[in-house]
């Protein structure tokens, strides 16, 4: 199947009127944006009748740990990770052997990477948390969630955040 990235109104229509299914990767953004997001899926359905409803796709960071300073680590690499990709799109440094030298930037200017956002953003918690999270995106309409687990935390702890998801979590939605 074909998956068109959608977050526009305009892409939802798209996708719909040419039998794709969709993505929407409302990485750092709360649950309010998904539910924004599964309204812009519910109008063009209603605006295209008689198509087939797609698969809708939701791809966000996820960290799942049993102790609170498991979580506060996971957090702290998803900040240092947002921090280095907008810094990416900042004119500081220079690009060395085709690399750029990436400048942490001070906060986001959207102010959604400091740590309270961070929490609302990401799937994160114990593992009963995470399904009750996910419980909350399925009843929204979304098929199909894509954990996204790569933002720098150390190897150790991302292979355990992915093993709970796996072992805890995953086993609630069969």
């Amino acid at each position: 199947p074909l998956w068109l990235a959608a977050r526009d109104p305009a892409s939802f229509d798209f996708a719909m009127k040419e039998g794709m299914h969709i993505m929407s990767t409302p990485l750092s953004k709360p649950l309010a944006e998904v539910e924004n997001l599964a309204v812009k899926l519910r109008t063009a359905l209603l605006d295209n009748p008689g198509v087939r409803r797609p698969r809708w796709m939701v791809l966000k960071a996820v960290g799942v740990a049993r102790q609170a300073r498991d979580l506060d680590a996971i957090v702290a690499a998803n900040h240092n990770h947002a921090r280095r990709f907008e810094g990416l799109f900042s004119t500081q440094g220079n690009v060395v052997n085709g690399f750029p030298q990436i400048h942490h930037t001070g906060s986001a200017a959207s102010g959604a990477h400091d740590d309270a956002a961070l929490r609302e953003s990401m799937v994160l918690g114990d593992p009963d948390g995470v399904v009750e999270q996910l419980r909350a995106y399925a009843a929204l309409g979304v098929d199909e969630f894509c954990y996204a687990g790569s933002y720098g935390l150390d190897p150790q702890r991302t292979i355990r955040s992915l093993e709970l998801f796996v072992e805890r979590v995953m086993p609630a939605f069969d």
